[in-house]
């Protein structure tokens, strides 16, 4: 089992760039896919969720006492994954945002993970925030695949 790399891109040369971060699990999509669409599984590697995790559903993020609630506008098993934000009450700045996750297998086993949030750009002042919260996100989904491979369980 590898620790993946959770690496930050940001280009600084390009003042509206979007936050992304590429990173690679020795998981397979399928179980990177069901650990992004089972909402009981996210409390095991960001923060508390239900509601669904299919296209048109509605999942409800918990970050304590305020929650954000995404709209999920694709779930493409083992490809991809994208949610529309339609209200966070603990950081406005993401409302109307999108966050997707582009799954692709890695020839010799493993996925490589594509993370972008749309909208969450440096001009925002809660991007240096916001950056930290998704790469330590991203690195918790990378423990739980890794570590346990039962996402969806």
């Amino acid at each position: 089992m590898s620790t993946g790399s959770s690496t930050s891109v940001v280009d600084s040369g390009e003042p509206a760039k979007d936050f992304t971060a590429p990173v690679t699990t020795d998981a397979a999509p399928e179980t990177v896919f069901d650990a992004l669409t089972t909402p009981a599984a996210f409390a095991h590697w960001w923060v508390p969720a239900s509601g669904g995790g299919m296209p048109g559903e509605e999942l409800v993020i918990h970050f304590g006492e305020t929650r954000a609630i995404f709209r999920v506008k694709e779930a493409m098993p083992a490809s991809r994954v994208c949610w529309e934000v339609l209200t966070c009450e603990i950081e406005h700045d993401w409302d109307g945002t999108e966050i997707s996750f582009t799954l692709a297998p890695i020839p010799d086993g493993g996925t490589r993970i594509d993370f972008r949030h749309l909208g969450l750009t440096p001009q925002l002042g809660c991007f240096e925030m916001c950056q930290s919260g998704w790469t330590q996100a991203l690195g918790g989904l990378l423990n739980y695949i890794e570590g346990s491979n039962t996402a969806g369980e």
